[in-house]
């Protein structure tokens, strides 16, 4: 997907196993990135994706869709941490970090709010 063919906002222009680089700014860290907005670096231990910042950050947003981006594969975060979404009614989309810049893409250039946090 080409820049142009997206709307206002942050877009992921290029990912790879070391870095995402997002309107010109390379993470080598892991990001949650919204539409508008990035925190970095997202501090997280092993496989706690869902943690304070995370969570703090679905409740700021208030996006339409969640997905979580796990490395370079799809890793399932524990049954313990999804309950904390579900007590939030919030539904979570997990997948290896490419699949997850590119849906990032997608849903945002059709002007949806979407928020995700990828692990690089």
């Amino acid at each position: 997907m080409h820049p142009d063919d997206l709307s206002a906002g942050f877009y992921i222009e290029q990912y790879d196993k070391t870095q995402i680089t997002v309107k010109d700014q390379v993470f080598t860290c892991p990001i949650i990135l919204g539409v508008s907005n990035i925190i970095s670096p997202w501090s997280i231990r092993s496989n706690e994706f869902i943690n304070t910042a995370f969570i703090k950050a679905i409740q700021t947003q208030k996006p339409q869709i969640v997905i979580l981006g796990t490395g370079q594969q799809q890793i399932f975060p524990p049954a313990s941490d999804m309950q904390k979404l579900i007590k939030l009614q919030i539904n979570l989309e997990i997948m290896n970090t490419g699949a997850a810049c590119r849906t990032f893409n997608v849903i945002q250039a059709e002007g949806r709010n979407i928020l995700a946090g990828l692990v690089i």
